[in-house]
């Protein structure tokens, strides 16, 4: 048992990125779940990070799904660069985000509803 203890400290795991006796520095820095916050504000982080998430990734699910179905036989783009410079030249950069409202919202959505639950259900 106390090998067990052993292997689960943070002395074991040097790619761990707390040092054994800094939470009370990030507590400090308020990096910390607030035990009274309410799910109204659980709710609005969660659904920032869905936002966030999906406004950081789309561009290249975009690009991916771009590749994807252009023709075998005559590709319009040769690479995943090439496809982003053409359709930057062709639609502005706003045109990496043709399409992206529906996931934005789900993603969004759908953080919100993990966040607030996981919260309410540990509380």
């Amino acid at each position: 048992l106390k090998l067990l203890q052993k292997a689960g400290s943070p002395q074991h795991f040097p790619w761990s990125p707390l040092p054994p006796g800094r939470s009370a520095h990030f507590r400090a820095m308020g990096l910390k779940s607030d035990p009274n916050e309410g799910p109204l504000r659980t709710f609005i982080k969660g659904f920032l990070t869905g936002f966030i998430e999906a406004i950081v990734c789309y561009p290249t699910e975009f690009v991916k799904t771009q590749l994807q179905l252009q023709s075998k036989s005559n590709p319009e783009f040769k690479g995943i660069m090439d496809c982003a410079k053409k359709t930057v030249a062709a639609n502005g950069f706003m045109g990496l985000y043709r399409g992206a409202a529906p996931l934005i919202i789900g993603s969004s959505g759908k953080q919100a509803a993990r966040w607030t639950g996981y919260k309410t259900m540990s509380a």
